[in-house]
């Protein structure tokens, strides 16, 4: 959406390597962090008067974190989404200003769940543009006490515990295919 609209895309070494003096000389008034896994300094945030945004696959403020989508498919919650938020100095406490929902199927996978969220990133990431510019955009606290957390997966978290009920192991084998390398057991 960015190339085909002509808006400037910028990596993480650029921004964090030139600092706030990188904001000054590119003459940036507004960030939206996308696929994002880094804190944001402070100063940065400030110097651009809190228009810095990150998007973030759940209905925050629970699964803040990484992983969350994954995390919540196998506690088998009944629906996730898509929360565009402020960037703060915690990890995704930050005043929400877009979200959307969606509702898991019984045989949904995590493929299935980020290609059906992916038009709403986009519909967020435009939607805050747009109300920001126009003086328009509203931001609305989370409720800090309802804040839950997902991990961050590596293989380690791959492995199915049998221990579980039937029900968990078979969303679990649904939440840890393709973007990740699958649910894994060993035999004997």
């Amino acid at each position: 959406y960015a190339k085909k609209n002509n808006i400037p895309i910028h990596s993480w070494r650029d921004i964090k390597d030139g600092g706030v003096s990188w904001i000054d000389n590119n003459e940036i008034v507004a960030m939206v962090c996308v696929g994002w896994r880094y804190m944001i300094p402070k100063e940065m945030i400030g110097r651009l008067n809190d228009n810095v945004f990150v998007t973030h696959d759940s209905l925050l403020p629970r699964y803040r974190g990484f992983a969350p989508l994954a995390t919540a498919l196998i506690n088998g919650e009944k629906e996730v989404g898509v929360t565009v938020l402020r960037a703060a100095e915690e990890v995704d406490a930050g005043d929400v200003v877009y979200q959307k929902s969606v509702a898991i199927g019984p045989t949904d996978t995590i493929a299935g769940l980020i290609k059906r969220l992916l038009p709403y990133f986009t519909e967020g990431v435009v939607d805050t543009i747009r109300k920001m510019m126009r003086g328009g955009l509203v931001a609305t606290a989370q409720d800090h006490t309802k804040a839950t957390y997902s991990i961050w997966r590596d293989e380690d978290d791959l492995w199915i515990d049998w221990s579980e009920s039937s029900q968990k192991i078979e969303r679990t084998v649904r939440a840890l295919g393709t973007p990740y390398m699958g649910a894994r057991t060993m035999l004997d």
